[in-house]
C-alpha cells in the first residue's frame, strides 16, 4: 500500500502532466454553450493553486535531512 507521501508525490506527477498538456495546445479561449462556461484561465489558476497545496504538503511529510561535513 503506497504511502501518503507516495500518494502526494503521484497526485503531484499527475497534476503537472495536466498543466504540460493545457500549456502545450496553446491558449484557448473561455465559453459559454447552453448555460454551461468553461474558463480556461480560471482552470489553469486552480491547477497552479492546487500545484502549490501539494509541494507544501510533500515538504511537511519528507523527512528533513542535515547534512553536515568535517574539514580534516
Amino acid at each position: 500500500m503506497p504511502t501518503d507521501l507516495a500518494n502526494l508525490k503521484a497526485a503531484r506527477t499527475s497534476l503537472i502532466t495536466n498543466l504540460a498538456t493545457v500549456a502545450a495546445a496553446g491558449p484557448k479561449v473561455t465559453y459559454s454553450v447552453d448555460g454551461q462556461s468553461v474558463d480556461w484561465n480560471a482552470y489553469r489558476s486552480s491547477m497552479l493553486k492546487d500545484l502549490a497545496a501539494l509541494e507544501e504538503q510533500i515538504s511537511a511529510e519528507e523527512p528533513a535531512y542535515v547534512i553536515s561535513s568535517v574539514i580534516v
